[in-house]
């Protein structure tokens, strides 16, 4: 290849690089005008939504915390002579859940168990005591199955000291007695003696009335009467008789008296058929034994009485020396008759004497009598008020205990839930009117999975709390005060600082596990809701202008168009829409919520 030739191969690349090179330079350098319009915004394009026709619900979403129910704080009472308490054993029942009658632990060797009622322990419940702490501790034991006799509900009388005797029995423990069993040990000695002074007072009463000194020349002797029975067989039964009811009642004490006193002895009375009759004969005078027959009597003429016709009316007494026998007529019509006897001294002196004695140890008898029945009603095991703890709502939760074996017991000792867990939650102001009593809420535990229902059971005053609580909201949600729990549209104050919230306690419906306790869930509230399907629209359509009225704006045929609308409810960032033009809105229509 010749110079020439190479030359102009040389130039040709050389024209071929610079080409090149202007292309690229050319494609990287715009001039202002392409600068301009490639920087030159888009054409607007709106963001549309469909209108639906469907029922709007407007739920309020927040957080609460399931707690214990009705804590209550359990500390045993001081005992009597014990300065420093030791628990000494500790129960244990399945899941903690103790019931009416259990035993919770022992203190210094003495029981603290719980029994249902609403008055708490204040005293001692003590025999003979009245009140409605007593018909609660009575209540309480004839729902465990100890019968209270015939005590009337209040009075803590002989039925329910056996109850309560019964019951520390049953748990393994001794009751504390109250009141003294030596006082009525000793009253009851004193009884046994005046009531035996007593009888043998009636005795001897018996004997001034009955035992008798013969005249001079007269034999004493001893009655008997038709059945063969002497006197004293008599009386012994009826003092006998007279005793059993001391015994029992003392209630036969006047009828027995009725028995004692002045009598007609058999040996000093004949009774004759006639009213007047004349001795025919007398045999021996004054200071001379006795002879049989001793007096012959005769019927006078026209004063018989006509039941006694059939007797002889020639009578003649006889006097026996020792035991006579039976009276009545003999076949010669002649009536036999005992010997004739006094009574030694006065007798209306001897009988006052008896008497005054005998009104003694009766009034004796009924002053110990009513000492006795004192002592008895206010002796026997009481209830002490360190032992018993009464608790309004049974079963109940064992919480927490404070102390162990052989230690002092803490305070509070023992901390009880008298429920099923809750949730407590707190409302804003602003969501307050759209929340009730009884009104349901659906419950969603995120950690848990735990899904259920519940209703409100109390809705609490107005109070301020320091709290980063963003508030209810319709579609963000709260939490108890003190923590963030993401927010929402129309949320509540943000940040920290002092909020203004209503507490309410939902209680779960069935009843939740303890398992559940301290555990955060969101809490969903149907705060309102349509009655029917209605247009709804996207909350971002909705805007309003200076006269006040609301609009919307949809998109026909790549043009917008205002329509004028009145609203409804709202929820979950929709809201219901009415046109004030019938017809003016379509299911389907496109709304603008938005230009990009």
């Amino acid at each position: 290849m010749n110079k020439r030739t190479k030359m102009f191969l040389l130039a040709v690349v050389l024209l071929v690089i610079v080409s090149v090179v202007g292309i690229v330079l050319s494609s990287r350098i715009k001039s202002p005008a392409a600068i301009a319009a490639e920087t030159a915004p888009p054409n607007p394009s709106f963001i549309t939504s469909p209108i639906r026709r469907q029922v709007l619900v407007n739920n309020l979403i927040f957080r609460g915390t399931f707690t214990e129910q009705n804590v209550m704080n359990i500390n045993p009472s001081e005992q009597s002579g014990i300065t420093s308490p030791v628990i000494t054993k500790v129960y244990n029942y399945n899941h903690n859940f103790i019931r009416s009658g259990n035993v919770l632990a022992s203190i210094s060797g003495n029981p603290l168990f719980v029994l249902q009622g609403k008055i708490p322990i204040y005293r001692n419940l003590m025999p003979g005591e009245q009140g409605p702490d007593i018909a609660e501790l009575q209540r309480a034991l004839i729902s465990l199955g100890y019968s209270i006799g015939q005590d009337q509900i209040g009075t803590f009388g002989n039925g329910t000291k056996k109850a309560v005797s019964d019951y520390y029995h049953h748990i393994g423990f001794s009751p504390i007695f109250a009141g003294s069993i030596s006082a009525i040990e000793q009253d009851q000695q004193t009884l046994q003696s005046d009531e035996s002074n007593l009888l043998n007072l009636k005795n001897q009463l018996y004997q001034s009335t009955t035992t008798t000194t013969s005249l001079p020349g007269i034999s004493t002797t001893t009655t008997t009467n038709t059945s063969g029975n002497t006197g004293t067989d008599i009386l012994q039964a009826e003092v006998s008789a007279a005793q059993q009811s001391v015994a029992n009642d003392k209630q036969s004490l006047s009828s027995a008296e009725l028995s004692f006193g002045p009598e007609v002895e058999e040996s000093e009375a004949i009774f004759l058929s006639c009213v007047r009759a004349k001795v025919v004969s007398l045999s021996g005078s004054i200071g001379d034994q006795v002879t049989s027959p001793f007096v012959s009597l005769k019927c006078l003429p026209g004063h018989k009485r006509d039941y006694s016709k059939s007797y002889a009316n020639h009578y003649v007494v006889s006097y026996n020396s020792g035991s006579s026998g039976n009276s009545g007529l003999t076949d010669s019509g002649v009536a036999s008759s005992p010997s004739a006897t006094i009574n030694t001294g006065s007798p209306s002196s001897s009988l006052t004497e008896y008497k005054n004695e005998i009104t003694y140890y009766e009034s004796l008898i009924k002053s110990t009598t009513d000492n006795l029945d004192a002592l008895e009603q206010v002796t026997g095991p009481e209830v002490e008020e360190s032992e018993v703890v009464f608790v309004p709502n049974l079963p109940a939760r064992i919480i927490s205990r404070s102390g162990s074996l052989g230690t002092k017991p803490g305070l509070p000792f023992i901390k009880l839930s008298t429920g099923y867990p809750v949730l407590d939650a707190q409302i804003t102001p602003s969501d307050i009117s759209a929340i009730h009593l009884g009104q349901k809420v659906i419950i969603s535990g995120s950690i848990t999975g735990y899904q259920g229902q519940g209703i409100i059971t109390k809705i609490g005053h107005l109070s301020t709390s320091n709290s980063g609580n963003s508030g209810s909201s319709n579609s963000g949600s709260i939490g108890p005060a003190g923590q963030n729990s993401g927010a929402g549209q129309n949320s509540g104050n943000s940040g920290i600082g002092v909020t203004a919230d209503y507490p309410i306690v939902i209680t779960p419906i069935p009843h939740v596990s303890t398992s559940l306790v301290s555990q955060n869930v969101q809490i969903s509230i149907t705060a309102a809701k349509t009655a029917k399907p209605v247009l709804v629209v996207p909350i971002a359509a909705i805007f309003a202008t200076s006269n006040g009225n609301t609009y919307v704006n949809i998109l026909r045929s790549g043009k917008e168009k205002r329509v004028e609308v009145t609203t409804g409810i709202s929820g979950n960032g929709d809201i219901a829409v009415n046109p004030t033009t019938p017809n003016a809105l379509h299911v389907g229509d496109e709304v603008v919520d938005g230009i990009k």
